[in-house]
């Protein structure tokens, strides 16, 4: 008798770019995890849940959402959200981020990305965070380039430097990794997406696919060889993959997911 499985999927690098967009249609993907019925997809992510649920209904998966570092699990049959973080004091990192731009300011940061010149200003230096986190933060040094916030290297690392002086005693604060957002990410020292993982599944079997290091974590919580990267993946993730016998998509993004969605069929 096979035990089914538990499918934990990243999003941003894995199911979607760095334009937040998926790379294949949405309706291949939906017809791939109807052909996977048999198997629960989850999302686990260090999004917050609001940002999620957006790419939840074009995906219609049948699992859980996992946010902010699995400090929260939501259902979304049920509506029901557990979390077991402490949420962050906002008024406080404004106030520390003041000190550093002419201004702070709780967004979309999503659009931020995608359509930054949404976001004129008069202003020199503006801090952007996003709106919906409620125990993680990401933080978005901009400088104002021809009214248009811009990323600057330079600004972001005095900007973490600050945050990892008031902060890093109790938050995670890495160093910029050089994908395209230009955020600095904030999360408590003892969240991590695999935590919940195994009371989620109970006994089945576990299966994630990543693309960064952070998700590494993922794979020791996954079966042996249930474990994928898409091709954009970091090289540390796929050496981790190959070298406990998972799969390394030939394809980037959201066709290097459907192809682990295969590959777990197949085994």
């Amino acid at each position: 008798m096979n035990v089914p499985i538990e499918v934990f999927f990243d999003i941003d690098g894995c199911l979607i770019n760095e334009r937040y967009e998926f790379t294949e249609p949405i309706e291949k993907v939906i017809e791939k995890s109807r052909q996977c019925s048999d198997m629960k997809l989850h999302l686990n992510s260090n999004r917050s849940l609001q940002s999620m649920l957006k790419k939840w209904d074009e995906l219609r998966f049948n699992g859980f959402l996992v946010y902010e570092n699995g400090l929260g699990i939501y259902d979304p049959s049920t509506r029901e959200d557990h979390s077991i973080g402490t949420p962050i004091d906002r008024e406080h990192l404004k106030r520390i981020l003041l000190k550093m731009s002419d201004e702070v300011s709780f967004v979309s940061t999503d659009e931020l990305v995608r359509t930054p010149e949404r976001f004129q200003s008069d202003k020199e230096r503006e801090i952007y965070c996003e709106e919906s986190r409620i125990f993680t933060a990401t933080v978005y040094p901009r400088l104002i380039v021809d009214r248009v916030p811009t990323p600057d290297i330079m600004f972001l690392d005095e900007v973490r430097k600050r945050l990892v002086k008031e902060y890093g005693d109790k938050y995670d604060i890495p160093e910029f990794d050089g994908k395209s957002y230009f955020n600095i990410l904030m999360n408590p020292r003892d969240a991590l997406k695999s935590n919940p993982m195994r009371g989620l599944a109970g006994e089945n079997r576990i299966a994630s696919f990543g693309d960064n290091i952070t998700d590494i974590e993922m794979f020791k919580k996954s079966d042996k060889g249930m474990i994928g990267c898409p091709a954009n993946a970091v090289d540390d993730v796929k050496y981790f993959v190959v070298e406990n016998n998972g799969f390394v998509a030939d394809k980037e993004y959201t066709q290097g997911a459907i192809d682990f969605l295969d590959y777990l069929r197949e085994k």
